[in-house]
């Protein structure tokens, strides 16, 4: 051998401790065996490289033909996971023989052998060395070997099994015991048996005890203690010092250790402080832990006498122990915070950039292959082209050719580009076309992907050298990349990989990490870049924004496409991306999709997402002009997906006829649909009898879990209603809507206790059927929520409905026919529903003029005594009340249950506002005020505010736009200013009080939990209650 050489300006010395330290050598060997020319039986010079478990070999001038390198062509790589070395006992037969010799073998291949041979002892010795490091570097074992080797093996900072038992630990510090009751040793040796065979383990499995026992096999099983032998006594003699200069001291020692060593201290003993925070309840005190821990962090060799020495070893025990006290006291002068969170890195930078450095193209090649790429230049632009791509040259074979030809494989972030020698673009495979990636060994690789909608194409890779780990390279950067992008996929909805053996593909796939999967929204800021590159669109980089900053941040889960996507035409090319690339995201449960025209492509790219997606709860797609063809195809979609989650459906103003129903209900009724609205959909008699013929059908879920349903501008006949009423009175339905519809209700028959919402607005009663309606809602047993506005219902027929439903919480009188003195009937009625909180009766003081004075009276009195909660009074056209609102607000001073009103619309001027000034200055329970419409001037605003300023409860207040934008369209730009001015003040004084009130609801809740944690009050520290004022609605 030669013990010295020079290659590309660079000495490699065999000799000497610069070797020994190091883990690997570059130099000249000779070999003999099957890699080559055995049957000659001859020695040959090699130039090789023994490093990280890897032989490489390379021919002996280190120039091929062409004058390039080939130290960075090797004609061989040989792991040496399977090999051993052993040094040759045989005398030397012949001068051509070596004086010192040894064998490398493999146990996996049977008759591989190779001889090594030197005549220099020191180069004999400098080699066997750098071999069996590395050897014994490569093999998966992770007790018994040291901190250093395992953490190479790895690429980690801090052992994993270490992390996996404190995890599981963590889970029950609170156990007795703990690091002190043994656990199963066979269940301890069973753990170890894994873990040293390189598998994962789910240790929530196990025994809080067994951990606690692997965890201390572990550190005993360490054939160099987390502090070394090297540096026991420097430790020990911190003892000596005093308990000022000790800590100091330590920083200083830990410091100067490995960096796997001092990430490894940092984390168990902030583990162990941990520990002795629960020693109450665990016993583990820190002289305890000390017990435990300090021979197996802390120890050296006894040696000769020693051994024998009882009284010594105990010493040096206690010595140790009160080491491991020192740093657990001053842990936070010890370690430093980045000491402390070195672990979460890797122990090796990646050797990505060292593979990027591989010889894989000439100068030429390289000048020609440039120009395609530069349209992919997707990451940070500092990066030079060839950075964002892993290379390799590659042999390929086309099914269609059957031809090995040698390509150039470049794979970047989004796709796969394939040249042909001389650098001619060939292929470019983005991640979404692949359909299956085969690698049986490392030395063969099979692309499956689509070229079109018609036609598919494979083409089988080996590497340029057998012996080169490229396949490896070229799948891991694959995967990684696949998986990032599309995080939310399904096992099969993604390509089909097939990597053996099993070992291989896990060493592969395990140097995939996804930090926080739930990035980005799940990745969707990931997989909408790579969707706009496979559509060849440059992705929009605002909507990236909104999702990162804006959805992820506020962890939205409702995606409102027309908040994220601000274009005026749909379906466009970032909708398409975004919808494409919601077919695999996890994150977001909803979609709505309201009043936008994006048609039946729409609906049908929605489809097609459906198809895939299943994490979605609520479709909403409300007003988008599709009709029957994206309605059959949104339906056959939901059909076709067995893992749809969908519960919520809303196809409102699309257009549904009777043709598309059947097709509509075979899909929905698959799913557990507990929201359908499928209201104005220009529905007919036969269609809208399908869907309440599925809706009885006692096979289909809906009589058990539909609890919303609304068929609002239906067309109904005596089939239908005879339908509804089955329904309605066998279903578990919460929620009816169904305005605008005349169902014949003396056919419906019968009594539910279920519903307990009902709307009918829009509804025409007469007196015709005006009975049957009321008999109908009245057979609503609990029925809370009412609305019969516009519907022409008469006072009577109301006053029934109110006696006999005692219950209701929330009705809508509005815009119906009613006689002023009939209203004040009505409200000597409406005292009686002690339940009632939110009533509408706008715009129904609206015929005889000289009675209104005597039925302001009455409201004002209603006002007064009862405890509605939210009154909606809005007037317009004749419904208009001018000045006769001013006595309504008035009544409200005093009011103690009031807390939202609405007064739009009665044009009563700037007299409302010098009201509404003193309403705020004395109300102390009114939240929220709509008074738009009411031609208040910028005067009356700021008379407003000055109420506003002693008022501490109204939070909200609609912003009178109609006034804005008629003063604005006049020209009145003095006014304007000073309008928008006032009303930024009542905005800002509005932001304040809300503020106050969250802040006051904190803090009673936390006096709530003090006081229910001390006991039962005394009738002293009860808050006292206004009298007829529960005191939670005084809270409120």
């Amino acid at each position: 051998g030669i013990a010295t050489m020079q290659t590309d300006n660079t000495i490699y010395e065999p000799l000497g401790d610069v070797l020994l330290k190091s883990t690997y050598y570059d130099g000249l060997l000779s070999c003999r065996g099957s890699i080559s020319l055995t049957s000659t039986k001859k020695w040959f010079q090699y130039l090789i490289s023994v490093r990280d478990g890897v032989l490489n070999k390379f021919k002996e001038d280190g120039r091929s033909s062409d004058g390039e390198s080939l130290a960075i062509n090797p004609i061989e790589i040989i792991p040496l996971t399977y090999c051993t070395i052993e040094p040759m006992v045989e005398e030397k037969k012949s001068d051509k023989d070596y004086l010192f010799r040894f064998v490398l073998k493999r146990n996996d291949v049977k008759r591989w052998i190779t001889h090594c041979g030197t005549n220099d002892l020191d180069v004999y010795n400098a080699f066997f060395i750098a071999f069996e490091y590395n050897i014994n570097l490569s093999k998966t074992m992770v007790f018994g070997t040291t901190i250093h080797d395992y953490c190479l093996k790895v690429n980690k900072m801090i052992p994993t099994v270490l992390v996996d038992s404190v995890n599981k630990i963590e889970q029950h510090l609170d156990v007795e015991g703990i690091f002190r009751v043994p656990g199963s040793q066979t269940e301890i040796e069973n753990l170890r048996d894994i873990y040293d065979k390189g598998y994962s383990v789910d240790l929530n499995d196990y025994g809080v005890h067994h951990v606690c026992g692997l965890l201390k096999l572990y550190l005993r099983s360490l054939s160099e203690p987390l502090i070394p032998v090297t540096d026991y006594e420097a430790f020990i003699e911190v003892s000596t010092l005093s308990v000022e200069e000790a800590p100091a001291k330590l920083h200083e020692l830990v410091s100067e250790l490995p960096l796997p060593n001092i990430s490894t201290l940092a984390f168990l003993f902030e583990f162990l402080r941990r520990v002795s925070d629960h020693s109450e309840q665990n016993k583990m005190n820190q002289q305890n832990i000390a017990t435990v821990f300090g021979p197996t962090v802390l120890r050296h060799e006894l040696k000769g006498s020693e051994k024998k020495s009882l009284e010594l070893s105990s010493l040096n025990y206690g010595v140790a122990n009160g080491i491991i006290l020192l740093i657990m006291n001053h842990y936070d002068t010890i370690f430093t915070q980045d000491q402390r969170n070195i672990w979460k890195h890797s122990l090796l930078d990646t050797d990505e950039e060292k593979l990027r450095k591989r010889f894989c193209m000439t100068e030429a090649e390289s000048a020609e292959i440039i120009v395609p790429l530069m349209d992919y230049m997707h990451e940070s632009h500092h990066k030079t082209i060839w950075a964002q791509f892993l290379t390799r040259r590659m042999h390929m074979i086309n099914e269609k050719i059957d031809i090995l030809e040698e390509k150039i494989i470049m794979v970047g972030k989004y796709r796969v580009f394939i040249f042909a020698r001389g650098g001619r673009l060939e292929h470019e495979i983005h991640l979404l076309q692949f359909i299956e990636i085969i690698s049986l060994e490392r030395t063969n690789l099979v692309f499956s992907f689509i070229i079109n909608e018609k036609e598919n194409l494979t083409l089988t890779f080996t590497p340029i050298s057998n012996g080169s780990f490229d396949v490896d390279a070229i799948l891991e950067k694959i995967y990684t990349n696949y998986e990032e992008q599309f995080i939310g996929k399904l096992e099969d909805q993604k390509f089909n990989l097939v990597i053996a053996p099993e070992e291989r593909k896990s060493r592969i796939m395990e140097k995939l990490y996804i930090e926080n999967p739930s990035k980005g929204c799940g990745g969707l800021s990931k997989t909408y870049p790579s969707v706009c590159d496979w559509m060849v669109t440059p992705p929009n980089k605002s909507l990236i924004h909104y999702i990162d900053g804006i959805l992820y941040k506020n962890k939205v889960t409702e995606l409102n496409i027309t908040e994220v996507i601000r274009d005026t035409r749909f379906p466009s090319l970032d909708f398409q991306c975004l919808i494409y690339s919601m077919h695999f995201n996890t994150w977001f449960d909803s979609i709505i999709l309201d009043n936008v025209d994006i048609g039946n492509d729409g609906f049908i790219l929605i489809g097609d997402m459906i198809r895939n997606n299943y994490t979605l709860t609520k479709l909403q797609l409300s007003g988008n002009n599709a009709t029957k063809k994206g309605i059959r195809y949104l339906a056959n979609s939901m059909k076709n997906n067995s893992r749809l989650s969908l519960t919520y459906l809303d196809l409102s103003y699309n257009s549904i006829d009777d043709s598309t129903m059947p097709e509509l209900m075979e899909a929905i009724q698959k799913i557990n649909l507990n929201h359908l609205n499928l209201s104005n959909t220009q529905m007919g008699r036969r269609g809208l009898f399908v869907l309440l013929n599925h809706l009885n059908n006692p096979e289909s879920p809906f009589l058990h879990q539909l609890l919303y349903l609304n068929i609002s501008g239906s067309k109904m006949d005596q089939q239908c209603s005879e339908e509804l009423s089955k329904f309605v009175y066998n279903s578990s339905l919460v929620e009816l809507s169904m305005a605008g519809n005349v169902p014949q209700f003396e056919i419906i028959d019968g009594e539910t206790t279920s519903l307990w919402i009902l709307d009918l607005s829009n509804s025409k009663i007469t007196q015709r059927n005006s009975s049957s309606i009321v008999d109908f809602i009245v057979s609503m047993k609990c029925i809370e929520v009412l609305d019969i506005s516009s519907t022409g219902i008469k006072a009577e027929s109301i006053i029934e409905i109110v006696s006999k439903c005692s219950g209701i919480s929330s009705l809508n009188i509005s815009d119906n026919d009613i006689l002023d003195h009939e209203v004040d009937i009505l409200l000597e009625a409406f005292k009686n529903m002690e339940h009632l909180r939110i009533l509408n009766i706008s715009r129904i003081l609206t015929k005889s003029i000289r009675t209104k004075t005597e039925t302001i009276d009455s409201i004002c009195s209603y006002l007064k005594y009862g405890s509605l909660q939210t009154l909606v009074l809005s007037g317009g056209g004749r419904g208009t009340l001018r000045d006769r609102l001013i006595p309504i607000i008035l009544s409200l001073l005093k009011n103690r249950h009031l807390t939202s009103i609405n007064i739009d619309d009665h044009e009563t001027g700037d007299e409302l506002a010098v009201v509404m000034m003193k309403l705020l200055q004395t109300n102390t329970t009114l939240k929220s005020v709509h008074w738009d419409g009411n031609l208040i001037s910028p005067h009356g605003f700021r008379l407003f505010f000055l109420g506003l300023q002693r008022n501490t409860t109204l939070e909200k207040m609609a912003i009178p736009f109609n006034y804005i934008y008629t003063i604005k369209s006049m020209g009145g730009n003095e006014n304007y200013e000073k309008m928008t001015s006032i009303l930024n003040d009542i905005t800002k004084k509005l932001n304040e009080n809300a503020h106050a009130q969250s802040h006051s609801k904190k803090r009673k809740k936390r006096v709530r939990r003090s006081r229910s944690m001390d006991g039962s009050e005394s009738l002293s520290e009860r808050p006292k209650t206004r009298r007829g004022v529960s005191k939670e609605d005084d809270s409120d």
